[in-house]
């Protein structure tokens, strides 16, 4: 009876929208296993979801066959996905899964597949995976990697050992493209990330046995794995597998569109496209295309016992010894740069620490550090360029030596000590802040989001820069950072130096508009050619990044002869084909929905936030987080001998005045926006214990990262 009166309903749905559709091209629906009605009316999520029927001319024969698709070419029948007995959804084994319900609508060129949960028990379920098979597109194909910006590899199934990515924090959007040379295909997976908060895992992989057999031959098979099934690997984990909850429905929709090779294949992923821009829009930001340098002012390997913050200047002339002069006059000397970024702007990384957070903590540690807000500190850097500040691991709250978490934004005592940090920052003149470790096996993208709102709403003036490279929903609010250089140290060959070989096909495609920081340095170059670069070499690089649309971040003393030729370029107008260009005036999204709006306003506090209750991701694989863009370059006295005790005592008298409001007026701020973040600073580690929490101290162990390894969370890409 139940089935019976949702076919009515289905029924009658569907005869009062095809009378309203005129002549519209109206969609086809199927029964799935010949049991359960699959109709495409809900609600208005599942709406944008679904993409409506599209016009066009019919080029794919698209139909059901014993609850499996089969598409063949409607010109001369070349059959493009087959069945071959692998099932649309399959449930996870041994464990209380869901069956969906799903639906077929046919598309001009394609179909679109919408998955239904509904759970009415008492107890949460699992999603189990969907899987898309299988295309007969021969043995060799065309796959784009969109790991990192796209590259277009081949794999051959004779020789594939099938990779796995999860979105996000592995892939930058949960789409794929491959194709042969006849056709591109495009597969999109839609689900609404921000309300259930999981991960999805996609592969390709070539399967053998009877799904092998027959017509078309061997071919490829493409899957979104919500669940764990026990054989992931590496990243190819879900750090927050989907759970479908007691009492509750879940909609997700695959569009599979095919065209002819010779269009462009960013067309088959309009799907998800127009998914994406309805419910996160374009870009947050306003882009930035002046390249920036690169500093970086301390290292791990320099830490010891007499030199705790690891700085690789002077040995006799170190900030914790003498103040920031000689450091400030050294990093003046890059002349020319609209832009600077410093790395480790307090003191090295620390794995081992005291304090909740070591980016600008160090700062407090005595009072030859505290001269960092001095007229000869940061502030002297930021009269002549825009500066910005990179904030090692921040998203790692110390609880207490070697107990580091992710940071949970319902914690009142995490966000208001790292606003304390951010605090400090601002009051120094930095107007773009380097978010490292953003990441998400640490912390789950949906909290970043919230975090990134809660410091924009607090600092609307301020750029937020994301590393490693993100996922397309955290770029649409904050820039991101990608790693140019070589990812093997030390090169293995000439071509290894530059592995990054094209713009980034997505993100241009999704969201033009988009900034990408795309961060070189030269240890590997050193390492590789025995020498530095020449002034002409670094002009070339910078030429190349900014030629794929990428802002180039340079970590070298050579200063080019003239920056501004060096501005990132729109790629867009090169990648994207010019009828699928979003035009100029969509680019930008509104303004965030935030609760602030002028510096110092408010933000959303601890406690209001409904969300995922697994806030803090694992720690994922063990491998060294990155240690910023290391520094390759001798400094004057930097190999001297260490000096002997260097003085440093943990607490202090807090943080110091801003001296001439030189620093409010390089970042556009006014002196009393800037003395309202000390202020904030001051009465946050007023009601803390300074000489426990500050870094620094006569008693504290320097890093010993190759002890740390176990407890480290993994990144994709160590630096």
């Amino acid at each position: 009876m139940l089935e019976i009166r949702y076919m009515r309903r289905a029924f009658g749905w569907l005869m009062r929208w095809w009378r309203k559709g005129g002549d519209m091209a109206k969609p086809a629906l199927r029964y799935v296993g010949g049991f359960t009605i699959a109709f495409l009316g809900g609600c208005a999520a599942l709406a944008q979801q679904l993409p409506p029927p599209e016009s066009g001319e019919k080029t794919m024969n698209v139909r059901m066959v014993n609850g499996q698709v089969e598409m063949r070419d409607a010109r001369d029948d070349t059959p493009i996905m087959l069945p071959k007995g692998v099932p649309l959804h399959q449930p996870k084994p041994n464990s209380n899964s869901a069956t969906p319900m799903v639906a077929l609508q046919e598309q001009p060129n394609g179909f679109d597949l919408t998955y239904t949960f509904d759970n009415q028990s008492q107890l949460e379920q699992e999603l189990g995976r969907m899987r898309l098979g299988v295309f007969t597109i021969g043995q060799a194909i065309d796959f784009y990697d969109f790991r990192w910006t796209g590259d277009l590899i081949h794999p051959d199934y004779s020789t594939w050992v099938a990779p796995a990515y999860c979105y996000p924090g592995g892939i930058y959007s949960p789409v794929a493209v491959l194709g042969n040379e006849k056709y591109w295909i495009g597969i999109s997976f839609n689900f609404p990330y921000l309300d259930y908060k999981h991960d999805v895992r996609q592969m390709i992989v070539s399967p053998g046995g009877d799904a092998a057999k027959g017509e078309g031959g061997r071919g490829w098979l493409y899957e979104f794995r919500l669940s764990e099934w026990g054989d992931e690997v590496g990243f190819g984990k879900l750090a927050f597998p989907g759970k479908l909850p007691p009492k509750s429905k879940r909609d997700y929709v695959i569009s599979v569109r095919v065209i002819d090779k010779a269009e462009g294949w960013q067309s088959t992923l309009t799907p998800y496209r127009n998914y994406f821009r309805s419910i996160y829009h374009g870009v947050h930001y306003d882009r930035d295309p002046r390249p920036v340098a690169a500093e970086q002012i301390a290292t791990m390997t320099t830490v010891t016992e007499s030199n705790p913050f690891g700085f690789d200047y002077h040995p006799t002339e170190r900030p914790d010894l003498v103040g920031w002069g000689k450091v400030m006059k050294t990093l003046g000397q890059q002349t020319g740069w609209e832009r600077m970024m410093v790395w480790m702007p307090g003191a090295a990384y620390q794995y081992s620490r005291d304090s909740e957070w070591y980016f600008t903590t160090p700062w407090l540690a005595n009072a030859n550090m505290h001269k960092a807000l001095d007229s000869d500190g940061y502030p002297s850097l930021a009269k002549n360029c825009k500066l910005g500040l990179w904030w090692s691991q921040s998203l790692l709250y110390n609880k207490s030596r070697d107990d580091l978490v992710g940071l949970n934004i319902n914690n009142e005592t995490m966000v208001e000590t790292a606003m304390a940090e951010l605090d400090r920052a601002i009051a120094a003149g930095a107007t773009s802040i380097g978010l490292d470790t953003f990441y998400h096996r640490t912390v789950p993208t949906w909290m970043h989001l919230r975090w990134l709102e809660m410091m924009q709403a607090r600092y609307p003036k301020v750029t937020f820069v994301t590393e490693p490279m993100t996922s397309d929903l955290v770029h649409s609010r904050a820039p991101t950072f990608l790693q140019c250089w070589s990812r093997r140290n030390p090169a293995q060959s000439e071509a290894d130096l530059h592995p990054i070989h094209g713009s980034h096909y997505l993100a241009d495609f999704l969201l033009p508009g988009h900034e990408i920081w795309g961060g070189y340095r030269y240890l590997e170059f050193k390492n590789f050619y025995g020498r530095l670069p020449t002034k002409q070499e670094v002009e070339n690089d910078m030429e190349l990044l900014s030629g794929m649309g990428f802002v180039p971040v340079m970590l070298t003393t050579e200063n080019p002869s003239s920056l501004s030729q060096f501005n990132a370029n729109e790629s867009w107008d090169h990648t994207v084909p010019q009828p699928l260009r979003i035009p100029r005036d969509q680019w930008k999204a509104n303004s965030l929905a935030t609760s602030g709006g002028v510096l110092g306003g408010s933000y959303l506090s601890p406690g209001k936030d409904g969300g995922h209750s697994n806030l803090n991701g694992g720690g994922g694989d063990s491998a060294v987080a990155g240690t910023g863009p290391t520094r390759q370059l001798t400094v004057v006295g930097a190999n001297g001998a260490a000096v002997k005790g260097s003085g440093a005592t943990a607490g202090g008298a807090g943080v110091r005045s801003l001296t001439g409001g030189t620093t409010a007026r390089a970042a556009g701020l006014t002196t009393a926006e800037v003395s309202a973040a000390l202020k904030r600073a001051r009465e946050m580690y007023a009601k803390r214990n300074q000489n426990k929490s500050a870094a620094g101290s006569s008693g504290q162990k320097p890093a010993q990262p190759q002890d740390q390894l176990a407890n480290t969370p993994a990144q994709p890409d160590p630096q």
